[in-house]
């Protein structure tokens, strides 16, 4: 991770450059932006991206302890099924670049309902060994898709001041991540692993109704 990381510092020293102020441009004050970020229609897109990774997270933290545990794979195939999640990952991102429309709203709920079905899919045919692959893939396209929709949606939510709302952005995302992982962890503890895919789909679902009462960016 940490020659990764200075190749990529490397990278960005070399090629990538400040881009020139134009001096009519206005300056905000500080007050002004934080004003901005805490506009209603950011508040809840803000909200439902927390949602929709708090939902991922919370099924794909314990993804290989369901695997093994409740779908009863062996240990050997784990790897290469986390594997094809990360493919789907790339598919999924790949294909959803290329359809982005003008008004994103209308995909990006449809996209939310086939993830909620998704994560629940897991646990409605956790014990069906051949099925599990094929979900698993489509969660990993759903993810793929909702973090290219939600880094769009930010960006064009937040106009000027897209700088601040995008870091806002990040760390709503590590919150849900964080609240994810937590709400996984205590239902497997409480109740059982088999519950955790209709978890991970009720937090996309919040997100929905979240994101009903937004109007298109």
């Amino acid at each position: 991770m940490a020659v990764l990381s200075a190749l990529a510092l490397a990278m960005v020293i070399r090629w990538i450059h400040v881009p020139e102020r134009d001096g009519s441009q206005l300056q905000s004050t500080l007050s002004e932006r934080l004003r901005a970020v805490c506009r209603p229609d950011i508040v809840r897109a803000l909200l439902s991206y927390l949602l929709i990774f708090g939902g991922i997270m919370a099924v794909f933290s314990y993804l290989a302890t369901f695997l093994v545990r409740y779908t009863h794979f062996p240990f050997a195939y784990v790897t290469p099924v986390l594997a094809l999640y990360g493919v789907a990952d790339i598919v999924g991102n790949l294909v959803v670049s290329r359809h982005i429309p003008d008004q994103l709203e209308g995909m990006f709920k449809r996209l939310l309902i086939v993830l909620a079905i998704s994560l629940t899919a897991l646990s409605l045919f956790g014990t069906t060994v051949w099925m599990i692959p094929f979900v698993i893939a489509a969660v990993g396209c759903c993810h793929a898709a909702a973090g290219l929709m939600t880094g769009i949606d930010v960006l064009r939510r937040a106009g000027a001041n897209a700088q601040l709302v995008g870091a806002f952005n990040v760390s709503a995302i590590n919150v849900g991540i964080m609240l994810g992982s937590v709400a996984g962890g205590l239902l497997i503890d409480h109740i059982g692993l088999a519950f955790i895919g209709c978890l991970g789909g009720g937090f996309v679902l919040l997100a929905l109704l979240v994101r009903a009462r937004l109007t298109p960016a």
